[in-house]
């Protein structure tokens, strides 16, 4: 399953200060940016970088949106965070008993 990480914010530069932090570089990421996309191949890494962003919010001016597969995007949120993760989870265990 693909699964589509959106990162957005008004603020100039927060996305690229998030990313920077994220991946514990310097990024390619433009100040200007104002929506980061990635669709993930590796769940094990989407549920990762949702946990982070989540665990990180109330520091960085951003939102987090997530589409699994060909679903809705919805916005995660302190109240549906766990759940997106476990949707997310339950797809390891249907590919793993293939």
């Amino acid at each position: 399953m693909l699964v589509t990480i959106s990162i957005m914010s008004k603020k100039r530069g927060e996305i690229k200060k998030f990313l920077d932090k994220y991946f514990d570089k310097e990024t390619d990421v433009d100040d200007s940016v104002i929506e980061w996309i990635y669709v993930y191949r590796n769940v094990i890494k989407a549920m990762n970088i949702i946990d982070v962003v989540m665990d990180n919010i109330s520091d960085y001016n951003i939102s987090l949106w997530v589409q699994l597969g060909d679903e809705d995007i919805v916005e995660v949120n302190s109240k549906n965070k766990h759940k997106i993760i476990d949707e997310i989870a339950n797809t390891l265990e249907v590919a793993a008993s293939h």
